[in-house]
């Protein structure tokens, strides 16, 4: 289960410095393109459940996931690598999935230990900052990410919850 909590931000360069004072190591650029498939109705909670295939045009890697959210931190994620995403779309185009939206981003991977932290660029979105780590949700992990909130001076104002990138492209073109 992945945990994370998301945060826009209108400036991002501030809390790169504080992430690389903070120990934490640039490890790696990704330019991805994102392709989602929205799989049945949104859930009684108000969740949806969709494929996404994801292309990095830096590596040149291709995945088809399919996530869950499951709470305000929790999102379910099982993922596998494709050798062709242009193939890959066509298999879901033929099995009737429509794209619902496409997300474009730049992303900044940080790591130290086991927390990840993503800055992201998103076409027509803006940027986004992205706290994750692995697990099941216990106290001790919500006190890290409040920890960890605080350290860089995220704006509890500006958390993105319940939502990912899909659901606030198809809300801002509506």
């Amino acid at each position: 289960m992945e945990l994370e909590a998301k945060f826009q931000v209108s400036d991002s360069e501030p809390i790169k410095q504080s992430i690389q004072r903070g120990g934490f190591e640039a490890t790696v650029q990704k330019q991805q393109i994102d392709h989602y498939y929205i799989v049945g109705e949104t859930d009684e909670v108000g969740f949806r459940h969709y494929f996404r295939l994801r292309e990095d045009k830096l590596t040149e890697a291709s995945s088809l996931d399919y996530h869950q959210v499951r709470s305000e931190f929790e999102t379910e994620e099982t993922e596998v690598s494709i050798e062709n995403g242009e193939e890959g779309r066509e298999i879901l185009r033929r099995l009737g999935y429509n794209i619902e939206c496409v997300v474009d981003k730049q992303r900044a991977v940080y790591e130290r230990g086991d927390v990840v932290i993503t800055i992201d660029q998103i076409d027509s979105l803006g940027t986004f900052v992205e706290i994750e780590m692995e697990g099941t949700l216990t106290a001790e992990k919500e006190q890290r990410f409040d920890s960890i909130i605080k350290r860089f001076d995220l704006n509890r104002g500006h958390r993105v919850k319940n939502k990912g990138y899909p659901e606030l492209i198809i809300e801002n073109q509506n």
